[in-house]
């Protein structure tokens, strides 16, 4: 008799979870927010929205398959799936934000500089506890040639030639199972007297208004979230460079071989 309880028990519990997928299906794309036009948002695994500033509206969206590289280079490319938001203010300061998931069976090892910064003059790099997570943070000038996002910004008008003066956080969720990126953007400016390395003063004036650029609102955390989410086109950004943006996502590695990297 108790087997049999406890069997209906498992079969109640698989009905009711059922349930709940079909009510709450998890949704990633652009997230309802009138002042911007939209914002990057998944109401699960991670259930994360990036709510850009007052003054930030909405340029280009959508999802994209990325051939990202595999530590160690064995067996065939992986390919990751991303959704990403891009906005940018009158002055032209934009911001950029993907939330990309590992491919099957594979993660997202945590701080990895494998690729992500190559090519780039790296000015800080640090950590950030804000909207009650941790983030990996870098402050960088980016080549133009290689930087993933600025042909849509471009196709919009709402680009420039040029190297970018960048600060980038990243945070990974879901046991590295997913990668959140989010890029502050301004272009290098042209006059500068020092090089921002030697110029604290300046360089950490762009971190603040880097920071001010947008808020991680988390479901789990009480934040007032995105009511409703519209899942974006795929191959939306004809003009992405897949390529480049393999190489802001970084590597990704066989669980095993995180476990013994962490060990």
């Amino acid at each position: 008799m108790a087997k049999i309880l406890f069997f209906i028990s498992l079969v109640v519990f698989a009905g009711v979870s059922a349930c709940l997928a079909v009510k709450s299906p998890q949704v990633r794309g652009l997230g309802q927010d009138p002042a911007s036009g939209g914002m990057l948002a998944s109401n699960g695994l991670p259930a994360v929205a990036v709510k850009p500033a007052d003054g930030m509206r909405l340029v280009g969206a959508g999802r994209v398959d990325v051939p990202v590289k595999r530590a160690g280079m064995f067996g065939g490319i992986p390919s990751a799936q991303g959704w990403y938001a891009l906005h940018a203010d009158k002055n032209g300061a934009q911001l950029a934000a993907i939330l990309a998931e590992a491919p099957q069976g594979l993660r997202w090892p945590i701080n990895s500089t494998f690729n992500e910064h190559r090519g780039a003059r790296s000015l800080r790099t640090g950590e950030e506890t804000r909207d009650g997570v941790q983030f990996s943070t870098w402050t960088f000038v980016r080549p133009a040639d290689n930087d993933p996002w600025m042909p849509l910004y471009m196709e919009k008008g709402q680009g420039w030639k040029g190297d970018l003066l960048v600060r980038q956080y990243a945070w990974w969720g879901m046991n590295e199972n997913s990668k959140l990126v989010i890029e502050y953007r301004e272009p290098l400016p042209a006059d500068v007297l020092l090089p921002l390395a030697d110029d604290p003063a300046s360089r950490s004036a762009f971190e603040r208004r880097a920071d001010a650029s947008f808020t991680l609102l988390r479901k789990d955390g009480g934040d007032m979230f995105p009511e409703v989410i519209a899942k974006v086109e795929r191959g939306a950004g004809k003009e992405l460079k897949r390529r480049r943006l393999a190489d802001v996502l970084g590597e990704v590695i066989e669980p095993e071989t995180l476990r013994l990297r962490c060990d």
